[in-house]
């Protein structure tokens, strides 16, 4: 009898702490109409704060997503992918920066060279390269790119116990700078931003068009902070205890069905890395071509 009032309270208990977790699993915070999206443009909001989450989830890495790109007037691909990435992680308070946004945050939180620097480079991405690295440094949090979504939720991916967390990219040495997240002032965020800033007002073209401000210059950093040579391969796994290769860039599937996606070590994909239409926007500026022709850099520096 007593044996019985046991496992009848043992059963009880569960169920009662299954009810209690459930609580906080994605299908209560996930609002898929959200997802019953038009055709057309859409205007993004420059702030959605975060949903109760409990507090049974915390991590070293500020529960903040930032974006950017140069309107908060998105596409329906676009607006769909930050959505997501929205509703998939509540805990996160939501972040976006439009190119009006970006130049008034460097001028009011860095120097004055940083603006310059900003300014002096033509690409757009190669402007929020230098942005990017700059709003991590002093907010801390993730940073992806505005045509990129996630898969799985942050939490399943981003170790709790991180400073810094990244996916290795394709050219030896380099990581991707498309999807980052690290604690504030991090140390190889300030490696990279004295890098890019550096190469920006000495217009230098590196080794690739990745290397002014890009993934290569983000591989030297990391590489430089852990004491090796600059052009190291960086394999996924942790270093240091607390800093994160997740994984890497990866092209799943061939043909027409093939996308592209940042992978974990098993291959499994976490984050998509471009919505299917964002290499037909005719505002945007081909970073490889003007890298090929030596045209990145405005002829006069601009504050």
């Amino acid at each position: 009898m007593h044996s019985a009032i046991t496992v009848l309270v043992i059963v009880l208990c569960v169920f009662i702490a299954g009810l209690i977790l459930n609580k906080y699993t994605l299908e209560n915070f996930f609002d898929y109409s959200k997802f019953e999206i038009k055709e057309g443009e859409h205007r993004i909001n420059k702030f959605y704060p975060k949903r109760d989450f409990g507090s049974l989830y915390s991590q070293k890495i500020p529960l903040k997503i930032h974006q950017t790109y140069f309107t908060t007037t998105l596409n329906t691909n676009m607006y769909q992918a930050c959505m997501t990435i929205r509703h998939m992680n509540p805990e996160y308070d939501y972040y976006f920066y439009d190119d009006t946004d970006c130049k008034d945050y460097i001028a009011n939180h860095f120097p004055k060279e940083y603006l310059k620097a900003y300014n002096s480079v033509i690409p757009g991405a190669y402007k929020a390269d230098l942005f990017r690295y700059l709003v991590l440094y002093r907010e801390g949090g993730v940073y992806m790119d505005c045509k990129s979504s996630t898969i799985k939720p942050l939490r399943d991916f981003i170790d709790t116990t991180s400073t810094f967390a990244v996916f290795r990219d394709r050219p030896i040495g380099a990581i991707l700078n498309s999807f980052m997240a690290c604690t504030p002032e991090h140390p190889i965020l300030r490696i990279v931003i004295d890098m890019t800033i550096h190469n920006i007002l000495n217009k230098q073209y590196g080794e690739n068009s990745l290397d002014i401000t890009g993934p290569q210059v983000l591989g030297r950093a990391f590489n430089k902070y852990i004491n090796r040579l600059e052009l190291t391969d960086i394999t996924p796994g942790v270093y240091q205890s607390d800093l994160q290769v997740i994984g890497s860039f990866y092209v799943l599937g061939t043909g027409e069905k093939a996308f592209e996606a940042l992978v974990d070590k098993s291959l499994q994909p976490l984050v998509s890395k471009n919505t299917s239409n964002y290499y037909n926007n005719p505002r945007r500026i081909c970073y490889q071509t003007m890298w090929d022709k030596r045209e990145v850099f405005n002829r006069t520096f601009y504050y």
